[in-house]
């Protein structure tokens, strides 16, 4: 089970105004007192999809079997270090 705020998140900017990160049931979690860049917005949003599916797809390749795969160490190490097991 996550600690992160549950998605979907989305990001909200228009110019010469404050930007926001806001979750799904409207908190506000990150203000942006510049621009940010669109892509770096997006990917930010995303992050608990993000999250969700290495988790998912983790989960269908947990057998020992896979263990040593490159993708799963590589899934396993994303995983850790977006929960703060890194």
């Amino acid at each position: 089970m996550s600690k992160h705020t549950p998605g979907p998140w989305r990001y909200d900017y228009a110019p010469g105004y404050c930007g926001e990160l806001l979750a799904a049931n409207g908190t506000t979690l990150a203000e942006f007192v510049t621009e940010p860049s669109e892509a770096n917005a997006r990917l930010i949003a995303a992050a608990p999809d993000l999250l969700e599916a290495l988790e998912t797809w983790l989960e269908q390749y947990s057998s020992e079997e896979y263990e040593d795969c490159p993708e799963v160490v590589q899934t396993r190490a994303a995983i850790a270090k977006a929960t703060g097991q890194a």
